[in-house]
């Protein structure tokens, strides 16, 4: 299964995103705050293995970013919520 059919899976989407659109969705998130969504963004790419990033694990994540491996979960978790409201308005479907 690759990331974005996990990523589809997660935010219960009919059909993966194209990068193109998960592009767009990552973006739409980058628009609405600054260091913490790159942040958030950074761990979703890796985490899901999007637009070319190597997946990384939990672990791998918490010590590039100086965090526990329960905030990355939270981060992760919190940003497929966005992702989700971000789906809800028309950029993923």
């Amino acid at each position: 299964m690759t990331g974005y059919e996990v990523l589809a899976k997660r935010l219960r989407l009919t059909r993966a995103p194209t990068p193109i659109e998960a592009e767009k969705a990552l973006q739409q998130l980058t628009y609405r705050t600054t260091a913490y969504v790159e942040r958030a963004r950074h761990i979703l790419c890796h985490r899901f293995g999007l637009l070319g990033c190597p997946k990384r694990t939990l672990r791998e994540l918490g010590q590039h970013h100086d965090r526990s491996v329960e905030r990355i979960r939270q981060i992760e978790g919190q940003t497929l919520r966005q992702l989700l409201h971000v789906r809800r308005l028309g950029y993923l479907r």
